[in-house]
């Protein structure tokens, strides 16, 4: 097997070793004639897959390392036979530990109180159930609201588009669909902000293109107890800059680039490939994954319970550190927007997700314990 992969994508050489003949190439050298002769192309979203790239080469596969294939062209790849390798759910745990570090964050910054609010999420498929579970560990009040799934005869109760719109949290994890009755293209849009709670909070991990920027600016303008998360924009990587200079946070597409994501996301297109094609794996030990000088932190005795999740959770994670360093862009004149953007997500730091973390928990907070093991912690009590 002939592979050609993006050298980009995370552990690309070390996991896929003994696959065969895998050539690397740099993002921009993803062309025609640099494909033609392979018989698997592995990509990042960053690249279009479709005829203009595919025409003429001997492609039998397309595999990316991620949820959404917004950036492949399925129709084209099922009228010519290829097969299409992703790898949903890879992130799910990144994305919804963004979403618990922005929330304590807003809370930390007193512009909400977890324990007095619902929390809608609109879409529950892998990520947006992983968000659920976090929240629903730590006692928050959560609505859902998926039509795709209600349909399907999924089990879960759901809520009304108008239920969620009364909540005081919005979170978005849908996929990026322009066509059809479930069309999420401009989901949240002037109809739909003039609906929600005065002073809600809309976050969205999902896609850009599912929030109409001017709307939302017209709806922040006017609802000064509003505010907005975002962390995936419309355009990337030349963004509107208005808007990141409205939202409370605000980040480049990095709320799933965990280096344990990126690893599962590479690790599992190994895996299906192995699958497809009848070959023996051969997966690496997980101690590939590089590891943080500090993995422990101590739990303060003062703080109440609420306090020693947020300290947690915020010690895990901190979503404001990232966003600071974003919100750089607006001060410094020297910068260009998009190679800012697409520089932020190449040198993103290493981030590790909660189950690494250990945490020393004193006795007095015992009653805390299952809470952040629930959240994925290693819990650790002092003596």
């Amino acid at each position: 097997m002939n592979i050609v992969a993006d050298s980009a994508i995370p552990f690309i050489s070390r996991i896929f070793n003994s696959s065969g003949n895998t050539v690397l190439l740099d993002t921009h050298e993803i062309t025609r004639s640099n494909i033609k002769n392979a018989d698997v192309l592995v990509v990042r979203s960053v690249t279009c897959v479709n005829e203009a790239l595919l025409a003429g080469t001997e492609i039998k596969i397309v595999a990316c390392p991620a949820s959404g294939i917004d950036h492949i062209d399925l129709t084209y790849l099922h009228s010519v036979g290829i097969k299409l390798i992703n790898t949903p759910g890879c992130n799910a745990r990144s994305v919804a530990e963004y979403v618990l570090s922005s929330l304590f964050s807003l809370q930390k910054k007193q512009y909400i109180k977890l324990a007095d609010i619902k929390i809608g999420l609109i879409g529950c498929g892998h990520v947006g159930s992983y968000v659920f579970s976090l929240l629903d560990a730590i006692g928050i009040k959560v609505l859902l609201y998926d039509p795709p799934l209600q349909a399907a005869g999924d089990s879960r109760k759901f809520s009304t588009l108008h239920e969620i719109q009364k909540a005081d949290v919005i979170s978005l994890h849908v996929p990026l669909n322009s066509t059809g009755a479930n069309s999420t293209y401009q989901l949240v849009n002037h109809d739909f902000l003039s609906a929600i709670k005065p002073g809600a909070v809309i976050i969205n991990t999902s896609r850009g293109e599912v929030i109409d920027d001017k709307a939302l600016l017209d709806f922040l303008e006017y609802n000064h107890g509003s505010n907005v998360v975002i962390d995936v924009w419309k355009d990337e990587p030349v963004i509107n800059q208005e808007l990141l200079s409205r939202a409370i946070l605000s980040t480049p597409h990095i709320a799933g680039y965990s280096i344990d994501a990126k690893y599962r996301g590479t690790l599992w297109v190994y895996e299906k490939l192995c699958e497809m094609l009848g070959i023996e794996k051969c997966v690496p030990a997980e101690d590939i994954i590089p590891a943080l000088k500090e993995n422990q932190f101590n739990i303060p005795e003062v703080l109440d319970d609420n306090e020693v999740i947020q300290f947690a959770v915020l010690s895990g994670y901190d979503v404001e550190a990232d966003s600071d360093v974003f919100k750089q862009l607006l001060t410094k004149n020297e910068m260009i927007p998009g190679q800012f953007f697409s520089e932020l997500r190449r040198h993103y730091p290493l981030r590790r997700e909660f189950t690494y973390f250990t945490v020393s928990l004193p006795p007095s907070k015992i009653r805390c314990k299952k809470r952040l093991e629930d959240l994925g912690f290693n819990v650790m009590l002092t003596n």
